[in-house]
C-alpha cells in the first residue's frame, strides 16, 4: 500500500484491472498484489534444482562413464532444471494475476483459474463485521500477514497481504458503519499505525 498510480507501475496496473469489475457509482479505494514473499517457496525450489543440476553436470564431466551415458544423464539433469524453472515462471504468472481490491461497496479477491481465466470472488462490505490479521515470524519480519475477513466458517483468509493491518483498517472504515471489530495477532496495535493510505479512484 502507499504507492502512487504511476503509469506502468504496479499500483496503476492493479487499479486498472480492478476497475473493470466496478458497478455504476462504485469507486475503487485500493488494490494490491500479494507480497513477493509468496514467491519464495517456488524460488527456493528452482534455485535448489539449478544447483543440483550444476553439481550433477560437473560430476559427470569428470566421470569415466561412456560418452553416450554422460550425454543422456546431462540431458536428464537439464530437463529437471528446466522443469523447476518453468514451475517458478508459472508461480510468478499466478502471483501477477492474483489481486486484493477494495471498493466503496465490496472486497474483491481475484485468483487465476486455469491457463487463462481468473476467479473473481466478492464480499459485500455490509457483510464483513470483523477482520483479523495473523503474522508468522517471516510475515512480521518482511511486512505481510494473513487477513481474515468475517467470522466463523464464512470467514475468508487472504494470505500474503502487504501492510495487512492497514488494509484491515481500510476495509472496516469503508463499511457502512465506518469501523467495527478489528482483531490482531502478533502485531503492533492499531493505534501505533498511521492512517491507511487508500488510493481514491
Amino acid at each position: 500500500m502507499g504507492r502512487t498510480e504511476e503509469p506502468g507501475g504496479e499500483a496503476f496496473v492493479c487499479m486498472t484491472r480492478a476497475r473493470t469489475k466496478l458497478e455504476p457509482g462504485e469507486r475503487l479505494l485500493l488494490a494490491c498484489r500479494p507480497h513477493p514473499a509468496a514467491l519464495l517457496p517456488a524460488l527456493l525450489k528452482a534455485v535448489a534444482a539449478v544447483l543440483a543440476t550444476a553439481t550433477v553436470v560437473a560430476l559427470l564431466a569428470h566421470s569415466t562413464a561412456p560418452h553416450g551415458v554422460r550425454i543422456a544423464l546431462d540431458l536428464l539433469a537439464l530437463a529437471f532444471a528446466a522443469r523447476a524453472a518453468l514451475r517458478f515462471t508459472r508461480a510468478v504468472w499466478q502471483w501477477d494475476r492474483t489481486l486484493l481490491a477494495l471498493s466503496t461497496r465490496r472486497v474483491f479477491v481475484v485468483a487465476p483459474r486455469g491457463a487463462v481465466r481468473r476467479a473473481w470472488e466478492t464480499m459485500s462490505l455490509a457483510g464483513i463485521h470483523s477482520t483479523r490479521v495473523n503474522h508468522s515470524f517471516g510475515g512480521r519480519l518482511l511486512g505481510y500477514g494473513t487477513l481474515t475477513l468475517g467470522d466463523g466458517p464464512q470467514g475468508r483468509d487472504v494470505r500474503f497481504v502487504t501492510d495487512a493491518e492497514r488494509v484491515a483498517d481500510a476495509i472496516l472504515e469503508a463499511g457502512p458503519n465506518g469501523g467495527r471489530t478489528w482483531v490482531q495477532n502478533e502485531g503492533p496495535t492499531v493505534s501505533d499505525q498511521p492512517a491507511p493510505h487508500s488510493r481514491l479512484a
